[in-house]
């Protein structure tokens, strides 16, 4: 299980391959098409599969629920199967790849009026352009072994959800930890770009940059960084998380002065968003950080950066510490502030003139991204410190 480096809330980032044969049981499922418009769609799969029956069986139902919207398009809409994640909005898994070659292959042969677009292409999203986001996760309680294959079509023009549909999976060893690095929060847009990009720019840049982050979770570094470069200078584009992938993609190059100026830009950004998207993750019940230094070796230089440029500002900066859900409430406020404070003196040592600015914070297990509170590499995104621009008062 990898712990993500880079913590950008929202989600994490995220991205080799199997699967073969799934004509037969798909054309089954489809059956339905060929038939009067008035017969119903199939009911939803029941009962638990291994994941590629699972990917056969919810691409047929998907697509057989998404029938109505196929036959009303002025087109044969073009489907963009995306990079797998935990949440629709979130990091590809390290299953990514293998779950959009299953799912590429449930979708052949294709049904009568779509098209299925190449993994490499994402152009401007047009009216009846569908993608296919998948999600593979394992539900709160659930045994080890048992996962949720969730589908859903959404135009890309117009963000609405065509069809959505999900399938249990029994399999171990699939592995659904995200590929850092992991998703920044999104900034205020008016502070990065001049004036609101238009709904199919914002499409067309997200698109981009999953491109980007499929090709650095594939190895594909030196694609990755010549991708993320391009994302930032697209209208609508998150600015910050393409400047996250380049950081990423630089430190795994090895080229630390390089890493160090995109990071120095990331934190002019998140101070500007008045939300600095890094996170700092430690080890269960206290204040020592996660101890691999793969994860937490990075901290001291992003902390130096942070006071310097923390302390040139008018405003404060609230160091805000959280906790996983084991153990009281009482005692997981206690040990936030503590993580809280404990990033604060460091702050203060890199900046002395940066104390009378902070403002600490404790929440608890309040915003808990995981919540499971196993205290392990899982749920070590619940165990951080962030940091916000807030007023001085």
């Amino acid at each position: 299980m990898q712990v993500t480096r880079f913590l950008l809330a929202g989600s994490y980032w995220p991205m080799p391959a199997l699967a073969r044969g799934f004509a037969l049981a798909f054309l089954a499922g489809l059956s339905w098409l060929s038939g009067c418009g008035s017969a119903p769609p199939p009911a939803a799969p029941t009962g638990e599969h291994r994941l590629e029956q699972a990917a056969r069986l919810a691409v047929a139902h998907l697509v057989a629920l998404a029938e109505p919207a196929r036959a009303a398009a002025k087109q044969p809409p073009r489907l963009f199967p995306m990079p797998t994640t935990q949440s629709f909005s979130g990091a590809p898994l390290q299953e990514a790849a293998q779950v959009v070659a299953l799912l590429r292959q449930a979708l052949q042969p294709l049904p009568p009026g779509y098209a299925l677009a190449p993994a490499d292409i994402n152009p401007t999203p047009a009216a009846d352009d569908w993608r296919l986001d998948s999600r593979l996760f394992a539900p709160p309680g659930a045994a080890p072994g048992r996962f949720v294959l969730e589908l859903r079509l959404l135009n890309q023009a117009s963000s609405e959800v065509v069809a959505r549909t999900s399938v249990q999976v029994v399999q171990e060893g699939l592995n659904v930890a995200v590929v850092p690095p992991p998703a920044p929060t999104p900034p205020d847009p008016a502070s990065i770009t001049p004036a609101p990009p238009a709904p199919a720019q914002v499409a067309h840049a997200a698109a981009q940059l999953e491109r980007a982050q499929a090709s650095y979770a594939a190895g594909r570094l030196q694609e990755a960084l010549a991708q993320f470069g391009q994302v930032a200078r697209l209208p609508g584009a998150d600015v910050l998380k393409a400047r996250a992938g380049e950081y990423v993609t630089l430190t795994r190059l090895g080229r630390k002065a390089q890493a160090e100026a995109v990071f120095s830009q990331i934190v002019t950004l998140g101070l500007q968003a008045r939300a600095l998207s890094v996170k700092l993750l430690f080890a269960p019940g206290g204040t020592e950080y996660w101890p691999d230094p793969s994860v937490s070796g990075p901290y001291g230089g992003w902390l130096k950066e942070i006071a310097r440029q923390a302390s040139g500002m008018a405003e404060c900066l609230a160091v805000v510490g959280h906790s996983s859900r084991s153990g009281g409430e009482i005692a997981r406020v206690k040990t936030s502030l503590d993580r809280a404070r404990a990033v604060g003196a460091q702050l203060i040592k890199e900046a002395p003139a940066l104390a009378p600015k902070l403002r600490y914070v404790g929440l608890g297990s309040k915003e808990n991204v995981v919540g499971t509170g196993a205290d392990d590499a899982t749920d070590a995104v619940d165990r951080r410190v962030e940091f916000r621009v807030v007023a001085c008062q």
